[in-house]
């Protein structure tokens, strides 16, 4: 590069480009100024396997360039890269020589940049360095440090009452209201002693005294039960779940098992463009279909809002799942099927707690006895109509009988037993996702009975879990991206990335095989799922830890593009991911494969071992 024209024309080529886009230009000039142009014809190699590295990284000016890895004496693709890609990151993440051999596919121009003069830049370009780290981790590109979100924000840096507002049971109900006026506070706690008794609203004030109630009666006459508590430490997002699943309007901030102060859901407030809370309580007070479809929308907005980055997937997920329970609680209400009769149940992604689109959430029905099936099945008919009048997309139909989804306790166990019994024969494989069956609402003992059948089933055929693990691999990842379109290890190419089928699908279930494994039969997600094998493995606490990173990825895409675009998310196309995306998948497709030869060594090849 012996002009400054020809520098300048490389640092413009380099800035649109990561993580070349995110250092400033002088840095750039002064990079590419000790840099030379290379080129190499078609199946020259710029690099060997295990090979030293040279003083240079190879950024791909034109052409593509394979990357091979020998193993067993076999040669394999392992990615195709592009203009913008480098060539020898990986000495970057701590690999002292060359993992792969890289290869031109036809003509190819390479700027080789000086790797000591890169490396600095890392240290000074926190984005650069997150671009670089994504090569070996699916979740890192995307984090930004100088960005918190509610998953980082403590509950207590929220708090606006420094002190705590008490009284005891036995003040009257006068005496209390002073106390709350006084301090423009809408509840009081209710303490004996340290002890927290009761929460006493100015909603249950005002509805005591429009019923005649005297203000002279004592609190503990209309107090409500304690909130949930959490400690100072307790995420925002964490402190809104436990609100959520309490149907709360406060929590008790506590330490060591003393009251510190109560949080309202107006504290929440400043973190968030819209209040979660109010938003569930709206969609399980609403009046119609056109007010619950119009509280959904408002939901996904939400949910699309919040989606800053994979580790919010968590809190969001478990939060969409409250949503979802909501709404189809609420129309069971207005449809009047709010029976006692039935366990109402989620199953596949639902039951997974993993659904974030605007998918309708797959529901089953479990019958206290056989003379409530045929309504069951008209009430779950109807609910199916009104998700789609609310907004919901439509799931497939199941590949199993769908008479199955609704029936008695008695029915399920026998479907059950013949799945676990005899696998091929019932071509069990159709109904896996049933394995996901979890309750949402309603009497949950069925449940419980159900799933401890399936769990002693399970324990009288040990093969089960070989063919679940043998099924694993029926689906495989693919190898990469290039241009806009999706690469197998054939070096076949498809237009559409397959986000369902051939990413999450697999680490689904691989997740429920180990589940299975882990005596969790029934009902828990994959997050959870794979949390359980690695406790229980830590030797291999890696590959669990990769793929669980991946999952967030996958999931987070998946939400984005769905709620985005109103639609599944279950296939992208390509154009629609940025280079920091496809470079995440990347590294996500190879923990997916690692975590598939793992589990089929594991368990398909092996004895089943919870172990």
């Amino acid at each position: 590069m012996q002009t400054a024209a020809i520098g300048y024309r490389v640092a413009d080529f380099l800035k649109q480009h990561p993580p070349f886009n995110s250092i400033e230009e002088p840095d750039l000039l002064a990079l590419v100024s000790r840099g030379r142009v290379k080129f190499h014809e078609s199946d020259e190699f710029l690099c060997w396997q295990n090979g030293a590295y040279t003083p240079f990284i190879f950024v791909i000016q034109q052409g593509s360039v394979s990357l091979w890895e020998e193993a067993s004496g076999k040669e394999h693709l392992r990615d195709v890269r592009g203009p913008g890609d480098i060539i020898g990151i990986e000495r970057f993440l701590g690999s002292q020589t060359s993992p792969y051999s890289a290869k031109s596919n036809g003509d190819v121009v390479v700027y080789a940049l000086q790797a000591e003069d890169f490396e600095p830049l890392l240290a000074k370009y926190p984005q650069a360095k997150r671009y670089v780290d994504a090569h070996s981790t699916a979740g890192g590109v995307y984090h930004d440090a100088a960005r918190e979100g509610v998953h980082e924000k403590f509950v207590a840096d929220l708090a606006r009452d420094p002190l705590t507002l008490s009284c005891t049971p036995d003040s009257t109900i006068a005496e209390a209201a002073q106390l709350m006026r006084a301090a423009n506070s809408d509840a009081i706690a209710a303490m004996r002693g340290e002890r927290l008794q009761g929460l006493l609203t100015a909603r249950d004030i005002v509805s005591w005294a429009a019923d005649g109630g005297s203000v002279s009666q004592t609190v503990e006459h209309i107090m409500g039960p304690p909130p949930p508590t959490v400690a100072p430490q307790t995420s925002v997002s964490d402190c809104v779940l436990a609100m959520s699943r309490t149907n709360s309007n406060f929590v008790a901030l506590t330490s060591d098992g003393a009251l510190l102060r109560l949080i309202s859901e107006a504290d929440l407030q400043p973190a968030f463009g819209d209040n979660p809370l109010a938003i569930q309580h709206d969609i399980a007070h609403a009046s119609s279909i056109e007010a619950l479809r119009l509280q959904h929308q408002r939901a996904r907005a939400f949910l699309l809002e919040q989606l800053t980055e994979p580790a919010s997937v968590d809190w969001l997920a478990a939060f969409a799942d409250r949503l979802n329970i909501c709404v189809a609680k609420r129309l069971t209400e207005l449809a009047g099927n709010a029976s006692d009769q039935w366990t109402w149940c989620f199953w596949g992604a639902a039951g997974r707690c993993e659904l974030l689109v605007p998918a309708e959430p797959e529901i089953a029905l479990i019958c206290r006895d056989a003379a409530n099936v045929a309504q069951g099945h008209q009430a779950l008919q109807r609910l199916r109509a009104d998700l789609a009048e609310c907004g919901y997309l439509p799931h497939a139909a199941p590949d199993f009988d769908a008479e199955i989804l609704c029936a008695t306790v008695a029915t399920w166990q026998d479907s059950f037993s013949e799945w676990i019994r005899q696998p091929i024969w019932t071509q069990m494989y159709r109904a896996r996702p049933l394995f996901d069956l979890r309750p949402a609402w309603g009497d949950a003992e069925p449940w419980l009975r159900l799933e401890e059948f399936a769990r002693e089933v399970i324990r009288t055929e040990p093969s089960f879990q070989k063919v679940l693990a043998n099924d694993c691999l029926s689906e495989l990842p693919p190898l990469t991206f290039f241009q806009d379109a999706v690469v197998d290890e054939s070096g076949e190419r498809t237009e559409v990335f397959a986000l369902q089928l051939r990413a999450l699908g697999p680490i689904v279930e691989v997740g429920r095989v180990f589940g299975i494994a882990n005596q969790r039969v029934l009902g828990s997600s994959t997050l959870e799922r794979l949390e359980l094998a690695r406790s229980r493995m830590p030797a291999h606490e890696s590959i669990f830890r990769e793929a669980i990173e991946t999952l967030r990825v996958l999931l987070y895409l998946q939400a984005r593009t769905g709620l985005r675009l109103h639609e599944s998310g279950g296939g992208i196309l390509p154009a629609q991911l940025s280079r920091l995306d496809r470079q995440a998948l990347r590294s996500g497709f190879r923990a997916i494969h690692n975590l598939l030869q793992f589990t089929f060594n594991r368990l398909a090849v092996e004895a089943p071992s919870a172990s």
